[in-house]
């Protein structure tokens, strides 16, 4: 009975590791564009990247539900073209040549969001 409960913890472990939330890749940088860094300035809401690393976003929000992403230089500003926003939004941010290794998709929302994902060669 112990073996059979080991192999069935082995098999799930497996079939998990497939999923794209633990994809093999790089952790996510969000700590260089925190959520409560995001703001609006000169009338656009946006975010600037605060590491010294170069890095890659990509966000989406309800008014739009089309991803839009740039590559951000340390201290760039991600203007996202909104005035502002209403209703949800989502984000990721990952190291410069890199995306999230769950599809940047309006039906992957809530792993997104959660930030359970890893970042992907582009």
């Amino acid at each position: 009975m112990k073996l059979r409960a080991v192999s069935l913890f082995v098999f799930l472990v497996a079939l998990n590791s497939n999923s794209p939330t633990t994809a093999q890749g790089v952790p996510h940088l969000e700590e260089c564009t925190l959520t409560k860094a995001w703001n609006i300035e000169d009338g656009w809401f946006g975010v600037k990247n605060i590491c010294d690393k170069s890095v890659m976003i990509q966000f989406m929000s309800e008014d739009s539900q089309k991803p839009k992403s740039a590559e951000l230089r340390p201290g760039d500003r991600f203007n996202t073209g909104l005035h502002k926003v209403s209703g949800w939004w989502v984000f990721t941010t990952c190291p410069a040549g890199y995306v999230s290794s769950i599809p940047f998709d309006i039906k992957y929302k809530a792993a997104l969001t959660d930030g359970v994902y890893n970042c992907i060669k582009k």
